[in-house]
């Protein structure tokens, strides 16, 4: 079942049965707390989805020091809280590096530049060693409750997990064998816990209005926030569409009573805002300076660069095994995703003996690979809109979720592809211009200060 089918399918389901308004056991409408990790377990199992298999065993030493970072981290924001209040809260995830190597978060830098003097900045990309570009504290509480949850079930006898309708009929309806029972229970302690994190947070120094990138499923945050009626504006920091389910639900269902969505999604475009059914107060165009400009063009060096991710790996992997098997000798780039940090020294030895094929982690950002590559390749990215918008070709390889690409399909400059032999005539076509869509605008200052007042 491709993923378009599949959410089809999941949409209705979600209706016939009435999913939004399913409790557990403490009168927890849980459905939307869930339901994006649980569309992908099973999608993952119906598409055979795998990921390298790497050694992650930290020692306990680091795990010791880890935990003391995370504590004082704690203590400096309680200190900051206390010394001073803040009209604005704002929770980034400093995914990039900007050239002077510092990390940052591009989603909501716009916006920091207006109000950043107000606003207390929370961090969850935490790593502790780097340099970021604005001042902040790491968003360590829902980690340190973590623990705190963990340790207070050290030494008692195990409590079996909950058993949910909802996972009765999902195994039922896709026939697939994940322990759905299970992933919810998980997901409704995790929401717990980080939902008595936020409410405490929210009630000790309340803020205005709430900006946030949302890098998780961040359901408990914006269910304190609406408890508090506090305003919670949601940026748009990649890839939304009709198939991705933290931004597309079932229509012509009342989902009103749900406190589990932000007040307001800003947009990079219309092309997203016309491309989601986001049940939110309102969805606003607001653009992004960083998606929406256009540097010089260079001159290329790579003729075509893989777009990877930890789901994608082994299969992109494959393709690119068969294609320098085949004698391929133009110059290739394989992009990893920042969840790729432990596939990194495997996929270099895989490849370490091609000198045409070049891996990258954090050494170039995709807008300076787009700028000097002919050619993208790719299963499911944002990588892919932001190619077309500085005139590369995008290859699309026909596995998995590729038809979360869809709207783009009619595009003469994107080509789907379902093996190797088709990449080389692929890249010897040329863009064809006049094709341009606005997938991104610059940021509106007026439009968004007229939201802030």
């Amino acid at each position: 079942m491709d993923i378009v089918d599949f959410t089809v399918k999941f949409h209705a389901l979600e209706t016939k049965y009435n999913l939004f308004h399913e409790q557990d056991s403490n009168d927890v409408l849980y459905w939307d707390i869930v339901r994006h990790d649980v569309f992908y377990a099973i999608y993952y199992e119906l598409s055979g989805i795998q990921t390298i298999t790497t050694s992650r065993n930290p020692s306990i030493l680091s795990k010791i020091i880890s935990i003391f970072k995370y504590g004082y981290h704690a203590l400096r924001l309680s200190i900051a809280l206390k010394a001073k209040s803040y009209k604005y809260f704002c929770f980034t995830c400093s995914r990039y590096k900007n050239e002077n190597k510092e990390n940052i978060d591009y989603a909501v830098n716009d916006l920091l530049l207006v109000i950043k003097a107000e606003t207390l900045i929370l961090e969850s990309n935490i790593k502790f060693n780097d340099e970021y570009y604005h001042d902040c504290f790491f968003n360590v509480g829902p980690v340190i409750n973590t623990y705190k949850f963990k340790v207070k079930r050290l030494g008692r006898e195990r409590k079996h997990y909950s058993s949910f309708t909802v996972s009765q009929i999902l195994k039922k309806e896709f026939g697939v064998n994940t322990d759905i029972d299970l992933v919810i229970t998980n997901l409704i302690n995790r929401y717990n816990i980080e939902y008595s994190y936020y409410l405490k947070l929210f009630k000790k120094s309340i803020p205005e209005k709430i900006f946030l990138v949302q890098n998780g499923i961040q359901k408990a945050l914006f269910h304190a926030a609406n408890n508090l009626e506090i305003p919670v504006y949601e940026m748009q920091h990649g890839l939304v569409s009709f198939i991705h389910p933290a931004y597309d639900y079932p229509k012509h269902v009342d989902l009103s009573h749900l406190k589990t969505l932000p007040t307001y999604f800003l947009s990079f475009s219309e092309f997203w805002s016309n491309n989601i059914h986001y049940p939110v107060k309102k969805i606003r165009t607001i653009g992004n300076t960083f998606f929406a400009q256009k540097p010089a063009l260079k001159d290329k060096v790579f003729d075509l660069t893989f777009i990877s991710a930890d789901i994608y790996a082994l299969d992109l992997i494959a393709l690119l095994d068969d294609l320098l098997v085949a004698g391929f000798e133009k110059k290739i780039a394989v992009k990893l995703h920042p969840n790729q940090f432990h596939d990194l020294e495997y996929i270099k030895r895989h490849f370490s003996s091609f000198p045409n094929v070049t891996i990258v982690f954090n050494e170039l950002s995709v807008k300076e690979l787009l700028l000097v590559s002919q050619a993208i390749l790719a299963v499911q990215s944002t990588c892919v809109y932001e190619a077309l918008y500085y005139q590369v070709k995008v290859l699309i390889y026909k596995i998995k979720d590729y038809r979360t690409h869809e709207d783009i399909f009619d595009n003469p400059n994107v080509y789907q592809i379902v093996n190797h032999t088709e990449i080389k005539s692929c890249l010897n076509n040329s863009y064809i211009s006049g094709n341009n869509i606005p997938f991104f605008e610059n940021f509106k200052t007026n439009q968004f200060l007229e939201l802030l007042y």
